[in-house]
């Protein structure tokens, strides 16, 4: 069985849009969970030659950040996302999808996975088969 890689709810930069911020933040990050990832070489090569002068390195970091979020995307479990927080547009990290997570539940949508809500709001994902916790959120 793989083992999966644990990622850390929370913000990883704040307060920026900045790419020379943003690439360095995620490129770690990812690094973290795959380091041979293709895009850490990219992102490595974009900060050493980072000339904030050139549009053309200004389009292409745009799309590096744009790549890097969706390659952390690919690690999220169930009902969490890499992005730009919902009240804070300047705070990246790895977030529950709230809405998703109470849609999917209304509508019995939650396929192969138990949710577990206590009464103190702590939230609980869990394989339905094994039991074994996906994520847990207290």
């Amino acid at each position: 069985m793989e083992e999966r890689k644990s990622i850390k709810l929370g913000s990883i930069s704040a307060g920026t849009w900045r790419m020379q911020d943003l690439i360095p933040a995620f490129t770690n990050v990812l690094e973290g969970l795959d380091g041979s990832h293709e895009l850490i070489q990219k992102a490595d090569q974009f900060i050493d030659r980072w000339d904030e002068e050139n549009v053309m390195e200004i389009t292409w970091g745009e799309e590096l950040v744009d790549k890097l979020q969706a390659a952390l995307n690919e690690f999220c479990p169930p009902f969490i996302y890499f992005g730009a927080h919902k009240d804070d547009p300047t705070d990246f990290g790895f977030w529950l999808d709230h809405a998703a997570l109470e849609a999917a539940m209304k509508h019995n949508y939650v396929d192969e996975v138990r949710v577990n809500v206590c009464l103190h709001g702590n939230i609980e994902l869990s394989d339905l088969y094994t039991g074994e916790n996906i994520w847990v959120i207290v």
